[in-house]
């Protein structure tokens, strides 16, 4: 069985996950628009989150103009929550400056993870930080709800 929002889908295994979901939301202070964009991926071989970002970044450094990184972190959580291991990066696309946010959490199923970004045309402020932080900081995929 496999749920989305508007149905229960009986399909056949195995199923590899590679959904996405965009939500679009208005920055408060500015009014301009950006995405929270989700979507699934998994670890290749024994590749750890850390590991996975190099590559991504490595990827994006070769697809993309003027890649920058901008600040990379991890957060340590309570409790056997997961840490939120977080990059902010800048990139020119299709001619705009890209601004994004972006973390890899591991769910329940070994090896796939939960890619969520943040998407704006102008840099990150106080606006997508608080949005990000009460999307971001109570969730832990592999946690079952």
């Amino acid at each position: 069985m496999y749920r989305i929002p508007e149905a229960d889908l009986v399909l056949p295994e195995p199923l590899k996950d590679r959904s996405v979901n965009v939500l679009s939301f208005v920055e408060p202070d500015t009014q301009v628009p950006f995405q929270i964009v989700i979507n699934r991926d998994e670890l290749l071989g024994d590749e750890s989150i850390e590991q996975c970002f190099d590559r991504q970044i490595g990827l994006l450094t070769r697809h993309v103009k003027q890649f920058k990184l901008v600040r990379r972190s991890v957060t340590e959580r309570e409790g056997s929550m997961q840490p939120i291991h977080m990059i902010t990066t800048s990139f020119v696309q299709a001619g705009k400056l890209q601004h994004q946010l972006q973390t890899m959490l591991q769910t329940t199923k070994p090896r796939q993870l939960l890619v969520i970004t943040l998407a704006s045309a102008i840099p990150i402020n106080e606006g997508h930080q608080r949005l990000w932080s009460q999307l971001i900081m109570p969730l832990d995929p592999r946690i079952a709800s």
